[in-house]
């Protein structure tokens, strides 16, 4: 089967997500990454970055803009 295909608007987290080696400034990730870092490493997952602007899971999670809801329901192909 493919793998599943996760969006990330954040290039840094997917950074992490991808590189196993320790950092200082990443001591806080819990066990968490280390459960994703297993699932990218089989090619159960994949990270793909979208830009912000492009999330369509924002329409279901936040307020957005009448012009952001006219482009997302769009994406959705409502009218």
């Amino acid at each position: 089967p493919d793998s599943m295909v996760l969006y990330c608007d954040n290039k840094s987290a997917i950074q992490i997500a991808q590189n196993n080696s320790y950092s200082s400034r990443t001591k806080h990730v819990d066990i968490r990454i280390k459960f994703l870092r297993e699932k990218l490493e089989s090619g159960e997952v994949k990270l793909n970055y979208l830009e912000t602007n492009k999330m369509l899971a924002d329409i279901f999670t936040k307020g957005v803009p009448a012009d952001k809801y006219k482009y997302f329901t769009n994406q959705f192909g409502l009218i």
